[in-house]
């Protein structure tokens, strides 16, 4: 499964209907840390197909509530939702946090 990139909050609704899992990627085309850590991103979203990974890009107007819902303060910010629940969430481009949350995942 390939990242999907989140424009809305309607968008968001529908994957954790759709979804068990959903990890969402919040981050910016300016942050050196979000850059560093997108290769390893996409490589565990081919990995996992029982996880939807998404991507809000933060400098979008349309993605505003959705990341005020969800208190994004630093970039990257990874939040896990299960059955639209959030589970597990890190800041920071950290892979073996990001293993860690997808260990969370596996059945």
């Amino acid at each position: 499964m390939s990242i999907l990139d989140l424009t809305n909050e309607n968008q968001l609704n529908e994957l954790t209907q759709q979804y068990k899992y959903v990890i969402i990627k919040f981050s910016a085309e300016w942050c050196n840390p979000c850059k560093r850590i997108q290769p390893f991103y996409e490589k565990k979203s081919l990995e996992y197909s029982n996880i939807c990974f998404t991507h809000v890009d933060v400098d979008l107007e349309s993605v505003r509530n959705l990341c005020d819902n969800y208190n994004v303060e630093g970039m990257p910010t990874f939040l896990l939702l299960q059955n639209n629940n959030e589970i597990y969430r890190f800041s920071g481009a950290k892979e073996q946090e990001l293993e860690n949350m997808l260990k969370l995942c596996v059945f």
